[in-house]
């Protein structure tokens, strides 16, 4: 069954002449913008045959909605997004934009996610005697998941 539902995005990818930020990456965290984040793929040389560098928008969105049906018509308010979190420079064009939809990409735990991961480690315990876990399963931060690992391990230090 079923345990996760999945954030559907459209993904644009701008070529530019150059990057203004130091920064790899960073969220949105607005609710009146569209972009939830922001990549600088040129931070560490990674760039077009031509020397251009790029940078990934991501927007979440409902599948049929009138950005996932019509993204070419959403770019220019996306590319003003990405200068108003300050990875390109005031004014400065876009060379090219490439958009994706992806329908399934960040999984999010249904309310029946623990009930059904429950019975799968109750399962792989009496199979395994205990010789496999599943550490972070359904962590979201770095400190719960060691935190996770550490119970799994019995460690209490």
């Amino acid at each position: 069954k079923e345990s996760n539902s999945y954030v559907s995005q459209v993904f644009y990818y701008f070529v530019t002449k150059r990057v203004f930020s130091r920064f790899q990456y960073a969220h949105g965290n607005d609710a009146n913008i569209l972009t939830n984040r922001v990549s600088n793929h040129s931070l560490y040389g990674e760039k077009t045959i031509n020397g251009k560098s790029v940078l990934s928008a991501e927007v979440p969105t409902a599948i049929n909605s009138n950005l996932w049906n019509d993204p070419e018509k959403y770019k220019n308010e996306i590319w003003n997004e990405i200068i108003s979190m300050k990875f390109a420079e005031k004014n400065t064009k876009f060379e090219d934009c490439k958009i994706f939809n992806i329908p399934k990409t960040v999984p999010i735990p249904l309310i029946s996610f623990e009930k059904n991961f429950d019975l799968l480690k109750s399962y792989v315990r009496s199979k395994f005697n205990n010789k496999i876990f599943f550490p972070g399963i359904g962590i979201f931060t770095r400190n719960l998941f060691l935190e996770s690992l550490r119970r799994e391990l019995n460690f209490n230090d």
